[in-house]
């Protein structure tokens, strides 16, 4: 699998608009870059209260990029006082430019850098200590969670999720031992730390075979009692392994050494379902292998290949899928094209519960399918023509067929019909026991119509309003997500409606040129 390189920078940094301007390029060539902004409180707290904000170079600010927290806020503060700064700009304007480049790109993935730095254990999903002298380095699995429902009884079986995690962290570890670095700092980087990263693939596919909606309190005690069993069994095999492997290289310093772990950093409390306090004492007194142990991510490809839905996503009704790749049950329907001929494939579980109701005919099916139309892939248009999908995911909603049951659209709502403040609230469940960080994606049926005003002082205007978008707006959904402790707050937003290919191009001159410099 070809690899994927992800640049970050932190807002202060003078060359942002350039950072800006290499995603848009990015966008347009269909590269395989990935684009992060590390932002710290200080810049959400001005936002908050009509501040300003500065950018500097970096080589005028030493230590500004290594600090974090208070340290980081008074050196910031000092350096303003100093006339330091190259620019400052109102912070919600600054922030409007940030906001401009997400809609029209998806990028930057926005993570927090006071969050992750104080509370953690590339993409958004992985989050490594790192230092000049080494190159750091995860090595990821995903556990499919489909096989783990008891047929019989339709529960889950925690007790077999925790002994395949516990065989997985094994593997892992082994993975790290027996593998050929392509440099000496990569090698100090995986041998010294040791960092994994377990997930898992498939959850919306158990909601539905336990009869759970996504948007209910018992789907989301399951997706904490998951990964809290994942993150358990993944700790005390790691404990274990110090016989073979011995202690990771930073052990001594980590918060575990003293028996605190992740979901200790959390404020509220946390439901626990195993002795903690007993492997903290075993931990304290043997160490660990490994510094960290799980992530969540989408691990799209790993769900192609097991045709589950992506990671802990609800399912989307618009995916783009290749042809040459086992179409996901991601969607209520699912568009296949084949040579000159297509057809429709219904979520065969809906297709299921419909008959079991009795209420499954040509009509139901019509209804299904002509619900929200045939909009392709929301990549498609920035696509070749000849490297365009030929099967894709296309509408499957089934909230406004009176015949249907409310309990079956409850259960069968796609990602885009799922409140957003309910994934962010998913996120907020299993993050005490996520070591990385989560690669929490969004959703918005259609872009804002920004991308067809064409005065820039309008376009700033509409980001700067504060309800523009209601409950789908991206400024409350990043701060849902800080005062949640969530250590990523946006991966990227996935909608609907692919943007016109000119909007792009056209937005360029929507930047922080057209602010005015304070």
């Amino acid at each position: 699998m070809p690899g994927k390189l992800t640049l970050v920078i932190e807002p202060w940094h003078a060359e942002l608009q350039a950072f800006l301007d290499a995603i848009k390029q990015s966008c347009r060539q269909g590269g395989s870059i990935a684009f992060t902004l590390s932002v710290p409180d200080l810049l959400i707290d001005r936002v908050a209260t009509d501040g300003t904000w500065s950018l500097f170079r970096p080589e005028d600010v030493p230590g500004l990029a290594s600090t974090h927290g208070q340290e980081f806020n008074d050196l910031y503060t000092s350096f303003e006082q100093r006339s330091l700064a190259t620019s400052t700009y109102p912070a919600k304007d600054f922030w409007a430019v940030i906001s401009l480049s997400i809609w029209d790109t998806d990028s930057p993935s926005i993570t927090y850098k006071d969050i992750i730095n104080c509370e953690s254990r590339d993409s958004a999903s992985i989050s490594l200590y790192t230092i000049p002298e080494e190159t750091a380095c995860c090595n990821n699995a995903a556990i499919s969670l489909v096989h783990f429902i008891k047929r019989d009884t339709s529960e889950f079986d925690f007790s077999a999720l925790h002994n395949v995690a516990t065989i997985l962290t094994r593997d892992l570890n082994h993975i790290i031992f027996a593998n050929n670095f392509p440099t000496q700092r990569t090698y100090e980087g995986a041998i010294r730390h040791r960092a994994i990263g377990v997930g898992v693939i498939g959850l919306a596919d158990v909601f539905t075979a336990l009869r759970l909606p996504y948007e209910s309190s018992e789907a989301l005690q399951l997706s904490s009692n998951i990964m809290q069993t994942i993150y358990h069994a993944s700790l005390e095999e790691s404990h274990e392994l110090t016989a073979t492997y011995g202690l990771h290289f930073t052990f001594t310093y980590s918060p575990a050494s003293f028996g605190t772990f992740d979901f200790n950093h959390w404020p509220h409390e946390i439901e626990k379902r195993y002795d903690w306090s007993g492997l903290a004492e075993r931990i304290k007194e043997d160490g660990l292998c490994n510094a960290q142990v799980t992530t969540v991510s989408d691990f799209s490809t790993f769900a192609r290949i097991a045709s589950v839905s992506e990671g802990v996503l609800p399912r989307e009704n618009i995916v783009f899928v290749h042809s040459t790749c086992p179409f996901l049950n991601d969607s209520n329907i699912i568009h296949k094209t084949l040579s000159t001929h297509s057809y429709n494939v219904i979520n065969p579980a809906l297709v299921e519960d419909l008959e079991r109701l009795d209420i499954w005919n040509d009509e139901i099916l019509s209804q299904i399918i002509e619900a929200e139309g045939n909009a392709i892939s929301r990549y498609s248009s920035y696509l070749p023509f000849e490297f365009r999908p030929i099967s894709w995911h296309i509408s499957g909603s089934v909230q406004d067929i009176v015949s249907i049951p409310r309990h079956i659209k409850e259960l069968y709502k796609t990602a885009w019909e799922v409140s957003p403040e309910y994934i962010m609230k998913h996120a907020r469940h299993r993050a005490p026991f996520v070591s990385h960080s989560e690669s929490l994606v969004l959703y918005h049926e259609n872009p804002p119509h920004s991308w067809i005003v064409r005065d820039p002082h309008q376009l700033l205007k509409l980001f700067t309003q504060p309800n523009i978008f209601h409950r789908n707006s991206q400024h409350k959904m990043l701060s849902l997500a800080k005062e949640s402790d969530l250590k990523t707050a946006l991966y990227t937003i996935r909608r609907k409606t692919p943007l016109p290919a000119h909007c792009i191009t056209e937005s360029k001159a929507i930047g922080l040129s057209s602010l005015k410099s304070m």
